[in-house]
């Protein structure tokens, strides 16, 4: 199994909102505003506008999870940092009160 280290956690994720944030949004607008030059002849004019923004929401959504799943990495990245460092303190204490013991 491959190890995987927090900082290269937080630099994924990272990369991971700005390209979501940064690239495909910027796509998406540019997507949703291409209707605004179409011209078009004959019927099914609505109908389609209708099917292409329904599919560019769902990929605004599918984007959007993208990045939310990139900010639970944050978060959990963090939290294993939080409890590591618990983990720490609580061995640290452990071995003051042992070396204490000793000396008694």
């Amino acid at each position: 199994m491959k190890k995987v280290y927090l900082d290269e956690i937080e630099e994924k994720a990272g990369e991971i909102i700005s390209f979501s944030k940064n690239n495909i949004n910027e796509k998406i607008v540019e997507l949703k505003e291409s209707t605004n030059g179409f011209i078009w002849q004959g019927l099914g004019h609505s109908s389609y506008v209708n099917g292409y923004n329904a599919r560019l929401n769902k990929v605004m959504e599918l984007n959007n999870n993208m990045t939310k799943i990139a900010e639970y990495l944050l978060r959990v990245r963090e939290d294993y940092d939080n409890a590591n460092h618990r983990i720490d303190n609580a061995y640290n204490e452990l071995l003051d009160e042992f070396e204490s013991m000793r000396g008694v």
